[in-house]
Order: structure tokens, then sequence, then C-alpha cells
């Protein structure tokens, strides 16, 4: 990332991850560049997503689009999200 002495002598990467939560094994991941937005990284593992399944967001996850998306693109999907 860029700081007000210019690029970052340490590289950042951004990733977003889904967890089996009984298991707390990674069953995908999404990574780009710092600057990518997590929208954009969430909206790539939508595909991979397994039907019957229950993901549960963070706070910051909240787009109509994306989750309109996750329940519509397989079959009995759905998403939980903290109101506040």
């Amino acid at each position: 990332p860029i700081t007000t002495a210019g690029e970052s002598a340490w590289p950042m990467v951004r990733m977003v991850c889904q967890m089996e939560l009984t298991s707390h094994l990674l069953i995908g991941a999404a990574m780009d560049k710092y600057s990518t937005n997590e929208m954009i990284l969430a909206e790539q593992l939508i595909e991979t997503t397994p039907d019957n399944s229950l993901t549960l967001f963070d706070r910051g996850f909240y787009s109509l689009g994306l989750l309109n998306a996750w329940q519509a693109k397989g079959q009995n999907r759905h998403w939980l999200i903290p109101l506040k």
C-alpha cells in the first residue's frame, strides 16, 4: 500500500476466507492486492460455496447484491449477518 512516505516496504494482501465451523478447515479463499474491496473477494467465493449451507458474515458485508447472489446461485443456501 501507499503511505505518506511512498510505497510500503512490506507488501500487503487482502484475503477473504470461508471456514468450516466444526473442523475449522478453510474451504475457500480469495486473495488480491490490499486495495481490493472485500466485497469483490467475497463474490469470488460464491461459486465454491456448498449447497445446503449456512454462511456467517462479518458486519462489513452488508451488500444486497452480494447476499442475494450468495443465496440465489445455489440450493438451500442461507446466511446470517450481525445487526450491530
